[in-house]
């Protein structure tokens, strides 16, 4: 919920828990689409979204959903509910999800169950990692957000538990993929 886009889980018809889509409503909460999950051949597909980021604007809705050696980033476009793309980044739970101001960046925080190291991840509007940083013994279950994007568009900060503070970083010019860097 932006204020301007607000989004609710589609529930499927099987009771697994998951998700089957997301219902989008406008900022009064009137029903605007619904965004159906679909595997590649069409059919509907089930998920398990943990999180939801919305960009500022409105125009771009990305879920976070926990996985077996990754966490797994889907991209969407508001408006048209069509999926512009869709990646594996991280470690396998997905702690947090925030989207810029454009929705031309997506900034995750992942983590391993049980150990508490912590792994951040930018990417950009092609669901590419252009970024990431790893922290140890990072994650307590005490804090709501440990991403953000700062207002000016060319930074974001990443929380540091030690310090208790967001480590500012700024958004890399280079955009090259780390997709295959570990």
């Amino acid at each position: 919920d932006n204020g301007e886009v607000i989004t609710l889980p589609l529930w499927g018809w099987r009771d697994e828990g998951g998700s089957s889509g997301i219902a989008v409503f406008n900022g009064q909460g009137d029903p605007v689409r619904e965004i159906v999950f679909r595997n590649a051949d069409g059919s509907e597909s089930l998920r398990w979204v943990r999180r939801t980021a919305i960009s500022p604007e409105g125009s771009r809705i990305a879920i976070g959903q926990s996985g077996q050696e990754a966490s797994r980033i889907t991209m969407f476009d508001a408006s048209s509910g069509k999926l512009l793309w869709e990646t594996q980044a991280g470690l396998p739970e997905i702690d947090d999800l925030r989207a810029s101001a454009s929705g031309e960046y997506v900034l995750a925080a992942t983590s391993k169950y049980g150990v508490g190291d912590m792994e951040f991840v930018l990417l950009d509007s092609q669901g590419r990692a252009i970024w990431r940083e790893k922290r140890s013994r990072n994650l307590s279950w005490e804090i709501k957000m440990y991403v953000r994007f700062y207002p000016e568009g060319k930074w974001f900060g990443i929380y540091d538990l030690k310090s208790k503070t967001y480590m500012k970083r700024r958004i890399p010019t280079e955009t090259r993929s780390l997709q295959n860097q570990r």
